[in-house]
């Protein structure tokens, strides 16, 4: 069974308040989905353009949104990396990196880190 969205609600707006570090680490958990949906080996072609797209506007953002969380602009683009990337992965199939992170989760969920 398969659970995505209908509708997805996205408003720089509500980022501008964000802290550098979430700011950071959601960013950098935006550009991996991106990498990863290009480098699934059951991507299509519109996939990895789709990839792609976002990796390049999270490469060119995420350091902008990083230094000055307040300008719109960067946000909008950030956001807009986000929805490609994610459309991107939900085109093709999970990759090595979210096997990977899974106990990294459950170790911090835990509180060794």
């Amino acid at each position: 069974m398969k659970i995505s969205p209908k509708l997805a609600l996205v408003d720089p707006e509500l980022t501008l308040t964000l802290p550098k570090s979430i700011t950071a680490s959601t960013g950098m958990d935006t550009l991996t989905h991106a990498i990863e949906a290009y480098t699934c080996k059951v991507a299509l072609p519109l996939s990895d353009d789709l990839g792609l797209y976002a990796i390049e506007l999270i490469a060119k953002y995420l350091p902008l949104a990083v230094e000055n969380g307040h300008d719109l602009k960067v946000r909008k683009n950030m956001l807009l990396g986000s929805l490609v990337a994610g459309i991107a992965l939900d085109n093709t199939d999970l990759g090595a990196v979210h096997a990977m992170a899974e106990p990294l989760k459950k170790i911090r969920i835990y509180g060794y880190f």
